[in-house]
């Protein structure tokens, strides 16, 4: 079954802004996400990230955002000097595989201009379904991306979902999402590459320092010089 949608209960008027931005441009799980279209949400994020100068690294402007909804407003988290500073966490953490379906659909578009976002909930339920065939090592895209990865083009997914890897470090977005589309040719989307690489190490010990940053570094995939592919 896929992961439910936890609560987001804001603190403050502040919060409750917070809240709604990551719902609508980041929680395709929420009514709040199918209130703007595609290019409405790419607007909006556009000038967040000439906003927030984060054009250097924008995976940042996701983390930032959803840093914010679980912990509060950073205006309010002044004075973090070390880790005991921390504020409590205000709300639950949002199950890593709903944090990484809208990084999904933005990269599926990102690469493929013709991709269509789901435009109701329902389809957003159909598409979590079928990525959780994933789990299941029977099941013919499970097959196919171990068949891609080891015989046709040779990749590690953490090559694109973990800009903290120092072999991903080396590889410029453009050869990323240029090796993504050549395996989207073969059937497996960006979204089933991520969805499928967060199961993959959610199962190993001692990466969940792969997982955290999953999400932003498939967020930034979508990004060249400041600008949204």
């Amino acid at each position: 079954m896929p992961p439910t949608t936890p609560k987001l209960k804001p603190t403050s008027p502040k919060h409750q802004e917070i809240i709604q931005a990551y719902k609508t441009l980041f929680l395709p799980t929420t009514s709040e996400w199918f209130q703007t279209s595609y290019e409405e949400k790419k607007s909006e994020l556009q000038k967040r990230m000439t906003k927030e100068k984060l054009s250097h690294s924008p995976g940042l402007l996701l983390s930032h955002l959803y840093m914010d909804v679980i912990y509060g407003p950073s205006t309010d988290n002044k004075g973090i000097q070390s880790e005991k500073d921390i504020p409590k966490q205000l709300i639950p953490d949002v199950p890593i595989l709903l944090q990484i379906l809208a990084p999904g659909f933005y990269l599926n578009r990102c690469i493929d201009p013709n991709y269509i976002f789901p435009s109701d909930k329902k389809s957003v339920t159909q598409i979590q379904t079928e990525l959780e065939e994933l789990k299941d090592k029977r099941k013919k895209k499970y097959k196919l991306i171990h068949e891609i990865r080891n015989k046709k083009i040779r990749f590690n997914t953490r090559d694109f979902f973990d800009s903290l890897d120092s072999h991903s470090k080396g590889i410029s977005n453009e050869k990323k999402r240029e090796t993504l589309r050549s395996i989207a040719e073969q059937g497996i989307s960006p979204l089933e590459l991520l969805y499928f690489h967060v199961l993959e190490y959610s199962e190993m010990q001692n990466y969940g320092h792969v997982l955290m940053d999953a999400p932003n570094s498939a967020f930034a995939l979508c990004w060249e010089k400041g600008r949204m592919v």
